[in-house]
């Protein structure tokens, strides 16, 4: 993967791309699933085009990072109850890969919680390596995981 503040082929360090606002982007580590996602999607784009390789990496994203995801908000250790997952988003949202966002919290009452993504940091990378368009895909990762959370069990 080119970086974009060195002109060069990453190496395996630390990424230090720099992001279209002109700040650093020091958040993901090559080990990292999403790092290694975005740059599969890059070579399946080259290979394959845009609507291929989106729809593999779609998939492939939504699979890894709804598991993921289930892992980080302790899906078979906690309840799932709705004050549960308030809670675990705050505190997944300060240690997970999502620490780098910001967000605020507008509403919290025991039967409403909103949050507002106010920067984040998938979108500045995937916008960085020109391609914006996968941006969706990571959203839609809560979304997905968010509404399983929540439903009803027999």
């Amino acid at each position: 993967m080119r970086c974009a503040s060195r002109d060069r082929f990453c190496s395996g360090a630390a990424c230090e791309s720099v992001g279209s606002s002109g700040g650093l982007i020091r958040a993901f580590r090559p080990s990292s699933s999403i790092w290694r996602s975005l740059w599969v999607y890059l070579n399946l784009k080259q290979r394959l085009g845009q609507a291929k390789a989106f729809e593999i990496m779609r998939v492939t994203i939504l699979t890894g990072g709804v598991a993921q995801w289930n892992l980080a908000y302790q899906t078979v250790e906690k309840a799932r109850s709705f004050e549960n997952l308030c809670d675990l988003e705050l505190e997944v949202n300060k240690t997970e890969p999502t620490r780098w966002n910001t967000l605020e919290v507008v509403d919290r009452t025991d039967r409403r919680f909103e949050v507002k993504v106010t920067r984040c940091l998938y979108h500045e990378l995937a916008r960085s390596l020109g391609i914006p368009e996968i941006t969706p895909v990571i959203c839609q990762i809560d979304n997905a995981a968010f509404n399983a959370h929540l439903s009803r069990t027999p």
